[in-house]
């Protein structure tokens, strides 16, 4: 798994767990440790070959989204957005 550029805020000093949701890399979970942000893309290797998914964030709250077990979640990027 490769990480592209961060800004958004993590706890520090601890281990938080991403999941991968839809897509190719469904289900997909991996711990973030040490991190100060969380990854806005990471690149998953899945069936089929690479693929990009960006952090989903909550615009209610303005935070990173998480599911019902508190890991934050990761949709995949379509080609040809940004």
């Amino acid at each position: 798994m490769r990480m592209l550029a961060a800004i958004t805020a993590a706890p520090t000093g601890t281990a938080v767990r991403a999941k991968a949701y839809c897509g190719p890399a469904h289900g997909r979970g991996w711990t973030i440790i040490g991190e100060h942000t969380l990854p806005e893309r990471v690149v998953l290797d899945a069936a089929g070959g690479v693929h990009s998914y960006r952090l989903v964030h909550d615009l209610r709250l303005r935070r990173a989204a998480r599911d019902q077990h508190g890991d934050y979640l990761y949709m995949p990027v379509r080609s040809g957005r940004s």
